[in-house]
């Protein structure tokens, strides 16, 4: 990959920021800001049940946790993930008319919910002003309105010489290379340790696909987020 137009804007100050080991309490507002009404993942073990019983489960949950920011492969257990397909349409006939959700364990939740808020006090440093989308502050309808002003702005000046594409990526998040995703993160700047870290969230998971309400097996993911 052509990196020379990728910039560092991360400071020492920011990467120490994101390895930083956990404290007991970031972790139980982690927990704490999942939704309640989410659905549990293939363990059975649901938001609300960490919710009424964390002062029982804290610190086995925060050492688990730990581990997984000290570098540590998380078991298959903890990134089991069930994935449920919900019609499109009333009566679907094909893959592409049904929507596919994840139901991870909270364990998993937790982890990514912590490495989400600390990547978000950076964010902004890195994503360019042209990007909206998961940066905190920022709005899509910018964009949208931003469209609109540059196709006024064409049709003003030269109506008979210009060209606008639309371009729809489908499923672009889901096609990612792991090692494109990595090689962007080091010219960014990030260091290794939480390029490791994504590494571990996105490369270990194991999916199950319901069907009738059954398990059909466990199978691995090879590449997007």
């Amino acid at each position: 990959m052509d990196s020379e137009h990728l910039e560092d804007g991360l400071t020492d100050e920011d990467r120490r920021s994101l390895c930083v080991m956990l404290t007991l309490e970031e972790v139980r507002e982690a927990v704490f800001s999942i939704d309640l009404d989410s659905v549990a993942g293939p363990d059975g073990f649901g938001t609300v049940f960490f919710h009424t019983c964390w002062e029982i489960i804290s610190e086995d949950v925060f050492g688990a946790v730990t581990e997984f920011f000290r570098g540590v492969k998380m078991p298959k257990g903890f990134t089991a993930t069930t994935i449920s397909l919900i019609p499109k349409t009333a009566s679907p006939t094909c893959w592409s008319e049904y929507r596919p959700i994840s139901l991870c364990n909270v364990t998993n939740k937790i982890c990514m919910k912590l490495m989400t808020i600390r990547l978000g006090h950076v964010l902004p440093k890195v994503i360019s002003l042209s990007q909206s989308g998961f940066v905190p502050g920022r709005l899509l309808s910018d964009n949208v309105l931003l469209a609109q002003e540059l196709v006024h702005s064409l049709e003003s000046r030269r109506p008979d010489a210009n060209v606008v594409f639309k371009l729809d990526m489908a499923k672009a998040y889901d096609r990612v290379s792991w090692e494109f995703l990595y090689q962007v993160l080091r010219r960014k700047g990030f260091p290794q340790r939480w390029i490791g870290l994504v590494a571990n969230a996105i490369s270990h998971c194991w999916f199950s696909v319901l069907v009738n309400s059954e398990h059909a097996g466990f199978f691995h993911s090879t590449r997007g987020l």
